[in-house]
């Protein structure tokens, strides 16, 4: 269901099954916690990549046992809503999430068009999706001839949600990033201005700041090592021979 129409597949941006199968085993080890709080058993809790995959199409899978139809990838968009994907403005993209008729209708409206709205092929968003392909052209075409900033401030006004398309060098300088308090930063032995980004998540409205800063590779080796019952020669001598760093 990833990457666009008659194209080849496309990878999600990041490790989202990887990110995803840990939070559904801390979520898990939670739960857990609580079943022994409430009854005093313990369980075991187990997890996996590929189940974690199979949840994230959970409304994929959906739709294909109510109608039997295969998901098409549908590039920026979605394929129970139209129009909700990515437009080519004159200086880049815009996301545009119209996902009722009456923000389609303001959205027509905001972009000069109000034509469009009246148009039986896009009465509805059942008419829309199915005239999908004529839709985003006509909306392409209008967004076309402006620049970014100025489909985000027609449409915002309206009161339709938009949004640029950003590379991470212009998402890490957004007010919103700022004023979320997501960046961190913290002490570094070798970096004079180390920042991250932070857990998303607040409590009591405090994010929690940074404990350690990622080791260099095997800074921590022979912690490790000892810890686990080897000597500082064993740990020399592996060294040595190139076993660990």
């Amino acid at each position: 269901v990833n990457g666009h129409p008659g194209q080849e597949p496309a990878r999600v941006g990041t490790s989202i099954v990887d990110m995803g199968t840990g939070m559904w085993a801390a979520l898990g080890v939670v739960a857990a916690l609580r079943e022994r709080d409430r009854t005093g058993r313990a369980v075991e809790v187990t997890t996996a990549l590929f189940e974690t995959a199979l949840t994230w199409v959970s409304y994929h899978a959906a739709g294909f046992f109510g109608d039997g139809e295969v998901p098409q990838p549908q590039g920026s968009g979605t394929a129970m809503i139209a129009p909700y994907q990515a437009f080519p403005t004159a200086d880049g993209y815009a996301m545009i999430a119209a996902g009722s008729d009456t923000l389609f209708r303001r959205m027509t409206d905001a972009l000069g068009d109000p034509a469009l709205a009246a148009d039986p092929r896009f009465a509805d968003n059942p008419a829309r999706v199915r005239h999908r392909a004529e839709l985003v052209a006509l909306i392409s075409a209008l967004t076309q001839r402006l620049k970014t900033a100025d489909v985000l401030e027609r449409l915002r006004a309206a009161g339709v949600p938009a949004a640029p398309i950003l590379g991470i060098d212009r998402v890490l300088e957004e007010p919103q990033t700022a004023a979320s308090g997501m960046l961190l930063t913290a002490p570094h032995p070798r970096l004079a201005n180390y920042r991250t980004v932070g857990l998303p998540i607040r409590w009591d409205r405090r994010r929690p700041g940074v404990r350690r800063v990622p080791p260099l590779l095997g800074e921590h080796s022979a912690d490790v090592l000892t810890w686990l019952g080897y000597t500082l020669d064993d740990v020399r001598n592996l060294q040595t021979q190139g076993v660990v760093h």
